[in-house]
């Protein structure tokens, strides 16, 4: 007899098929929308209805086979629920993961029956997580797959040979689980460390995965199956009753499984598909769902991240706890730490895995404080962490025990402020274990407060402790950071100024005042000297002062250095707020520092260091512009094959040319480059070049125009760019003594994904050069383009004010026009252009988009010279940006 399969579905037993599935979903939707619903439930209902669609199209299928057959199919055959499905806890569109388990015995009919099993469960619309195996095959995939292995922990068999399933699971158990635990569970940790760092390393990070970001719900399943590996069970209040957790802990664990899991389904109903991530339109969407109601200085969505995080920091902190229990090293490693154990202070044991106390000092350490900050001092000293049991019970006791600080817990406090080897774990364990806090009560307030903004990336707190860790590792930096950070004489004084530097977050008023306010109650409640308070309130009120200086004004303007030096007001002082400024900067999120940036930023604190500590001329001028050409000139030689005396002389006529800001912003290669591209400037020429950065989806143009084209130049490249669909990042402009214009933009193009193609830069190259010389004019380029489109965006995800400063004190050559707006299409060229009309030629601009925001500074002249100091001409100005910010007029 020929083989039934396969058997084509009609399209009626197709759409009924999917009906059955659909069913499912909208049966949870409705259960989950009653008031009194839990997420744990609905998932129970879900899984009952899925086990029961699965066995009755297994039957529909199975009656396709012939007589007789069925029953050789039962007998070595099972359907077996396997990971989530095994678990019982899917989301309304998780996969359905499931395991075909087969016997070698099983006939080749069989095997043709689950492929049609298969095509109809994919018809009926499930996404199927799906493998075939026999019990031994599925061994060997467990023994080599961790993942594999996981997921059959909680194998629920469905249908077919229970003789079959409990041999697999039998000798699963004993062989990949029981008879080598430890292995498994270093395995599972490492499987899932490396998934968490994989879909967000910090619990805290902003748009987290629910289910595999750090404190997600992957880690209450770690929990599962390290409980299962070492005590047999799958029920966690196996680890209460063997004083790993206690009955508060699991009852946390409960409720925090609830609410991840209702957002996890919230999320998969919304979006009609898996989805896990908890993006930042959800975040908005679920505080409203949810009736978070904003309090001052906190809108809806940051209460309700706040709440989110609470609940994923307690299930992080939890999983921790257990990780920590198989955290190995090697026997040698061992045996040394047992020979190197040692007492210190008559109570504490130091050991190669952390720093305990003896068993008979541990009821008295937890009662007194100064005690536990002995213990945090010793961890300093020995550069080890406390042990994380110990650190867990002081958490515990610690809120049932007086607290007072005495000058002994603030002196020992300062110690370890001193240090910089271990200090950002070390605060961070004081942290889990309710101490700093005490010592700092402002701290509180930060636990997992939101900045619901696309720049940052973590909450305050972690940034917090990721911009004192980055600071603590300049001491082995060997550039200007690493220098200024080892010669300052009390680093406990910037250390904890970075720790409160964003403590004033989430009040209504800004957070800098708030901060310096909390700086003036902190220095004294910790014994710091009146003079080390001072400058501790000068280096959080002011922390702003210095990435703004560096990144949105002329640094080579006098008067803007002499303004930022007044403010610093210190040499010492500006050391710490150039080694606090890099790191806060660098600790906002990944790729946000940049050589660009260090390299400002270390300009502007050497030319201020300059003046503050009176050596010489402040400026430096001649000496900054001999040292830069000697780099370009080596450059130059190195590249050519001209005679050297008469390259030098070349310099020499051309290098005075370029103005001072340009120097200082631009690396000796470039300059170079650009150099020799103006010498073959005619008066009539103009010089694109285009370089694509594939790795970060950009292209960078940069504009040469000779003095005949100059004027306006700037507003017309942007118009050409936002008229061809593309999105300006940043923008660099200046103007050489002669009048050549050396324009630099960086730009992605959204029209494209991948790499941008050479014909399209070849196509905006073309462009350029047609409307700088005026052939082709902005507007009617808009015109052709009918893409080009001034529809508002949608409502930015952080509601931060639109901001114009029009400013004639800063510079002394010219106005500033300083913006700060939501991002749209086309508003660079709304601005720019607006500018040019004005009579108005730029001289230096600084564009710049961080997400959703802009901030654009341009410094401008008037076309006879000199700054516009006309109040009517101003006030038009005035006017007409401020119309362009509020009102984008119709194309």
């Amino acid at each position: 007899m020929s083989s039934p399969f396969p058997v084509p579905s009609t399209p009626e037993r197709i759409e009924r098929l999917r009906q059955g599935a659909r069913r499912i979903v909208e049966t949870v939707r409705a259960r989950l929308s009653e008031p009194d619903a839990t997420a744990v439930d609905a998932a129970l209902q879900q899984s009952n209805l899925t086990d029961d669609f699965l066995r009755q199209t297994l039957a529909e299928t199975l009656a396709l086979v012939p007589e007789g057959t069925a029953a050789k199919i039962e007998a070595s055959f099972a359907l077996v629920a396997v990971g989530g499905s095994g678990r019982r806890d899917p989301a309304p569109y998780s996969d359905v993961d499931l395991l075909f388990l087969v016997d070698a015995a099983l006939p080749r009919i069989g095997r043709e029956w689950i492929e049609q099993l298969i095509r109809d469960l994919w018809d009926a619309g499930l996404s199927l997580g799906h493998s075939v195996r026999t019990p031994k095959e599925c061994l060997a995939a467990a023994l080599e797959d961790v993942q594999f292995a996981t997921s059959l922990i909680e194998a629920r068999r469905l249908w077919g040979s229970s003789a079959l399933f409990d041999e697999m699971h039998r000798k699963f158990r004993r062989r990949v689980v029981r008879s080598r635990h430890k292995v498994f569970c270093e395995r599972a940790i490492a499987e899932r460390v490396a998934e968490r760092d994989k879909h967000g390393g910090a619990v805290l990070s902003l748009v987290p995965d629910v289910k595999k970001s750090r404190g997600g719900l992957r880690d209450l399943h770690l929990l599962r199956w390290l409980a299962f590996a070492e005590f047999d069970s799958l029920d966690l209040s196996v680890l209460v009753e063997r004083g790993l957790f206690t009955d508060e802990d699991l009852v946390n664990l409960r409720h925090a499984r609830e609410y991840l899991s209702k957002i996890r389904a919230r999320l998969h109903l919304q979006a009609g598909k898996a989805q896990d991530v908890l993006t930042r339109d959800e975040q908005l969407r679920l505080a409203e769902e949810y009736g978070f109601q904003p309090t001052i200085g906190q809108r809806p969505v940051e209460r309700f991240m706040q709440s989110y995080f609470r609940y994923s920091s307690l299930i992080s902190r939890l999983a921790q706890r257990m990780i920590a229990r198989y955290q190995s090293r090697s026997l040698t490693d061992r045996i040394v730490g047992y020979v190197a154990s040692h007492r210190a202070e008559h109570r504490f044991l130091v050991r190669w895995d952390g720093i305990d106390v003896l068993p008979r000092y541990k009821a008295e350490l937890l009662r007194d404080a100064e005690q536990i900050m002995r213990l945090f001092t010793l961890a300093a000293l020995y550069g080890l962490p406390p042990k994380a049991e110990l650190v867990e019970e002081i958490r515990r006791e610690l809120p049932a025990s007086r607290f007072d600080l005495t000058p002994e817990i603030a002196q020992r406090f300062r110690r370890i402020l001193k240090t910089s080897a271990l200090l950002g774990p070390i605060l961070r364990t004081l942290d889990e274990a309710g101490m700093l806090e005490r010592l700092i009560p402002d701290f509180a307030h930060a636990h997992c407060l939101l900045q619901f903004n696309q720049y940052h990336s973590y909450t305050v707190d972690e940034h917090t402790f990721r911009a004192v860790e980055i600071l603590t590792s300049f001491a082995r930096d060997e550039g200007p950071l690493g220098r200024a950070y080892r010669s300052i004489a009390h680093p406990e004084v910037v250390h904890l100024a970075m720790l409160l530097h964003d403590l004033g977050k989430g009040f209504p008023e800004d957070h800098c005042e708030v901060g310096k306010r909390i700086a003036a109650r902190i220095g004294p409640r910790l014994g710091f000297s009146d003079e080390q308070t001072d400058q501790l309130v000068r280096l959080i009120e002011f922390h702003l002062v210095m990435p703004n200086t560096a990144f949105w004004r002329d640094i080579s303007d006098p008067r803007v250095l002499l303004d930022f030096s007044r403010i610093v007001g210190s040499a010492e002082v500006l050391k710490m707020q150039f080694v606090m400024t890099a790191a806060d900067v660098a600790a906002v999120g990944p790729g946000v520092w940049t050589d660009w940036k260090a390299g400002l930023l270390a300009e502007l604190y050497r030319r201020t260091l300059r003046i503050l500590s009176g050596d010489g001329d402040p400026l430096h001028e001649r000496e900054i512009r001999g040292d830069c050409k000697a780099r370009v000139l080596a450059i130059l030689l190195r590249d050519s094959s001209l005679d050297p005396m008469a390259e030098e002389a070349w310099l020499d006529r051309e290098f005075d040319t370029l103005p001072l800001s340009y120097l200082v912003e631009t690396d000796a290669a470039r300059i170079a480059s650009d150099l020799e591209s103006i010498s073959r400037l005619n008066p009539r020429d103009i010089a694109v070049d285009a370089a694509a950065i594939p790795e970060k989806q950009l292209v960078e143009y940069r504009v040469l125009i000779a003095p005949e084209y100059s004027a306006g130049c700037f507003h017309r490249i942007c118009g050409v760019l936002t008229a061809l669909r593309m999105e300006i990042h940043t923008a660099q402009i200046c103007t050489t003594t002669q009048g050549v214009v050396v324009d630099r933009f960086l730009v992605s193009d959204p029209d494209f994904s991948g790499e941008i193609p050479p014909e399209r830069i070849d196509d905006v190259r073309r462009t350029l050069l047609r409307v700088i010389t005026g052939e082709l004019p902005v507007r009617e380029l808009f015109m052709r383009k009918s893409r080009f489109a001034r529809t508002r965006n949608p409502t930015p995800y952080a509601e931060q004010p639109t901001r114009l400063n029009l400013d004639n004190d800063s510079s002394e050559r010219c106005t500033l026009i300083e913006v700060f707006a939501h991002d749209r299409q086309g508003l660079l060229f709304e601005l720019s252009n607006a500018i040019y009309e004005a009579g108005l030629s730029v001289e230096l601009a600084k564009i710049g988009t961080h997400m959703e925001q802009v901030v654009d500074v341009f410094y401008v002249k008037q076309a006879e010279g000199g700054k516009l100091e006309d109040a009517e001409r101003l006030e038009r100005l005035r006017g007409k940006l401020e119309q362009i910010l509020e009102d984008p007029p119709a194309a």
